[in-house]
This record gives C-alpha cells, structure tokens and sequence, in this order.
C-alpha cells in the first residue's frame, strides 16, 4: 500500500506534475493514460484551446462517471442482500424440516 507522499512524475495533459501513487505504479500509470485520452477527446471536440475548460469538463465527466457507478454498486449491494435474505429464508426453511423429520 502506497504513502499519500509517494508521487510519479508524469505529463497530464501535457503538464509534467507529481502524479499520487494510486495503489501502485501499473494502477497510477492506467490513471493517467485515462485522463490524457479524456482531456484529449474534448481537446478534439473543441474549437478553441482553453486548458481550465477542458479540465473542468474532465472532471466533471470523471464525477459524472463515478456517480453512475456508486449507482450502480448500491444497486447491486441492494440485490445482493435480497438474494442473501432469500437464501436465509430457505435455509430456515431446509432446518425446520429436518427437525421436524427427526
């Protein structure tokens, strides 16, 4: 597990800066490459260079993306715990018929 002090020196939408270590160096470097294609798509969108915008629209869409996402986590968890409830109530089920078999 990394430190919040250990860095990468990397170019992040062509800005070299001290990138946090993110888990490790693969994780960090996969982190960086997405964020360099989403500043590029909308770098190739835009028809004119303003490098605040197009790192608010990034962040905006990463925020967008991880809402959808922690969406979609409780959705899962909430099946998951209605899958867990019913497997529960069969294996209720399952012991009250083999203590009453006995």
């Amino acid at each position: 597990m990394s430190t919040p002090s250990e860095t990468l020196d990397a170019r992040v939408g062509g800005v070299l800066m001290a990138v946090p270590i993110v888990r490790d160096l693969e994780t960090t470097r996969n982190i960086i490459d997405i964020v360099n294609r989403r500043l590029a798509e909308i770098e190739a969108e835009s028809t004119k260079i303003d490098t605040q915008l197009f790192a608010l629209q990034a962040a905006t869409g990463f925020a967008a993306d991880f809402r959808e996402l922690q969406e979609e986590r409780a959705g899962e968890q909430r099946e998951l715990a209605r899958a867990l409830q019913g497997l529960a109530g069969e294996l209720r089920s399952l012991l009250e018929e083999a203590r009453q078999a006995e």
